[in-house]
């Protein structure tokens, strides 16, 4: 079974004033699995994330969907405006067709910090804005999770295995992918893993083997990359 395809996709970004190609005339099935992406550039990762959930358009080619694909779990960019926690569950609940007062109560249960539920995000602490978009991405049933590995906070143990234990529920029987950004976590979820190389895509069983191409990449690019795409995170917040 397959939520998510490619036909003759080519993909080329602009990264540093240049034109880098990410996929070239690539035809591609992602099957209902735990995948980890893995590139020796994360600006490639970015580029594919952000093909998937249709921030970006490919030059050619076109992409087949079977039901609803997540925004890249993980992104915390700031909020811009000043609505509530308990605001920002009950839009993030009816736009995913979720009944409102059951996203509001998960929320009241699981989330730390419920006791601010009803004052502005972006009066709470940096960690509290983390755990809530974390939450937040358990309020709809994607078919499709693209994930973005910043799903661990190291900071706080309990809350992220309590968040890991619902999310592997969540994901169970679902086609997910994240990126290699936190690799303890995915080699204890994924089953196989997806390599950007060359401009074309190709799926391997050895996660092992193929995270060691990601090691092999250069970490100056990151911060670099995120920054690039800081902004663009804001898109996905209220």
């Amino acid at each position: 079974m397959t939520d998510l395809e490619l036909k003759n996709v080519t993909l080329n970004v602009k990264q540093g004033g240049k034109h880098v190609n990410i996929l070239d005339d690539v035809s591609f099935v992602f099957p209902r699995e735990h995948m980890v992406l893995v590139s020796d550039s994360r600006v490639s990762s970015v580029a594919l994330l952000d093909l998937l959930c249709r921030r970006l358009i490919p030059q050619r080619g076109k992409m087949l969907y079977r039901g609803w694909v997540s925004w890249p779990i993980g992104h915390t960019g700031p909020f811009s405006v000043a609505v509530t926690g308990t605001q920002a569950t009950s839009h993030f609940a009816t736009l995913y067709g979720v009944e409102r007062d059951l996203a509001i109560d998960f929320m009241a249960s699981e989330f730390q910090g419920a006791k601010q539920l009803n004052r502005p995000i972006y009066t709470w602490p940096r960690p509290l804005q983390n755990q809530f978009m974390l939450l937040m991405t358990l309020i709809p049933s994607f078919d499709v999770y693209l994930v973005d590995s910043n799903i661990v906070l190291v900071d706080d143990v309990a809350f992220t295995q309590r968040f890991l234990q619902l999310f592997s529920a969540r994901i169970r029987g679902r086609t997910a992918l994240f990126t290699a950004r936190q690799a303890r976590v995915v080699k204890q979820i994924c089953t196989s893993a997806v390599i950007i190389r060359g401009g074309k895509l190709t799926r391997t069983t050895d996660v092992d083997e193929a995270l060691k191409i990601r090691d092999k990449g250069s970490a100056q690019t990151e911060t670099a990359v995120e920054e690039s795409f800081a902004m663009q995170e804001d898109d996905f917040l209220l």
